[in-house]
């Protein structure tokens, strides 16, 4: 098979987007098979790839059979079951994207040069978001990856760290005037090559693409995903939509 790229805005680098989506979790049990305005998250995922017309194979890894038919509904590949070791509540997402990487490597003869890692719970990725970040890539080879960050909302000489007794983040003799950023979790570019010899969605190199408002809205808590509803509900969303089915009921109790 060969590999699919984005030519026209990665000056020929090939492009491969993941999406990790764990069955369990504790904070919001099954967040990843939610439903949000009658759509499950992966469509929603996929509306807003569709709405930059992004020509890349997508590739989940997921240890949930439902999340695997729901995947191959929307013509993803899903082509194994993640490892039990993958999938447990303390692993972190790099093990499962480098073994999503190695089956691809081992399939395909080689990697992709560039790897969009996209999370179900960011439903809301406005237009042109994802295009963005492939523009930064592509306009300065020097940097390693692209994240969306939000900003703090307190300056970083106001944060602690949970410690007894509490300890400031940064030392108070260090200019505390910068907007502190921290990834909102829409949106991870990296350079395969740099992912593979760091293991890190944020190597040095990083560039950030800031955003705020609504579409940093990660679905990690049950009022996470009120606000969602109340966001659709009053029509305050205008960005990459999936179409709801209308036989399925709006979300979760």
């Amino acid at each position: 098979m060969v590999l699919q790229s984005l030519l026209a805005t990665c000056m020929g680098k090939s492009l491969l987007i993941v999406v990790p989506a764990r069955r369990s979790s504790k904070r919001l049990p099954g967040k990843n098979r939610l439903l949000l305005g009658g759509a499950p998250l992966a469509a929603w995922t996929q509306a807003a790839i569709d709405a930059d017309n992004l020509r890349a194979p997508i590739l989940l890894t997921t240890d949930d059979p439902e999340l695997i038919r729901t995947g191959r509904n929307l013509g993803w590949m899903a082509p194994f079951i993640r490892p039990e070791f993958l999938a447990r509540d303390d692993t972190p997402t790099a093990g499962a994207v480098l073994h999503a990487l190695d089956w691809w490597r081992s399939e395909h003869g080689g990697d992709p040069d560039l790897v969009l890692l996209l999370q179900l719970t960011s439903p809301f990725r406005p237009h042109g978001f994802l295009r963005k970040a492939l523009s930064t890539a592509e306009e300065d080879d020097t940097v390693a990856a692209v994240v969306a960050m939000k900003t703090l909302s307190v300056p970083p000489g106001k944060v602690y760290l949970d410690r007894n007794p509490i300890t400031p983040l940064i030392a108070k003799d260090m200019d505390t005037r910068d907007r502190a950023l921290v990834p909102s979790g829409a949106l991870y570019l990296v350079r395969t090559e740099v992912f593979r010899a760091t293991g890190d969605f944020v190597p040095p190199g990083t560039a950030a693409q800031v955003h705020d408002g609504i579409s940093t809205l990660d679905l990690d808590t049950i009022a996470d995903l009120r606000t969602a509803e109340s966001i659709i509900a009053f029509g305050d969303w205008n960005g990459p939509a999936p179409h709801a089915d209308p036989s399925n009921p709006p979300s979760v109790a």
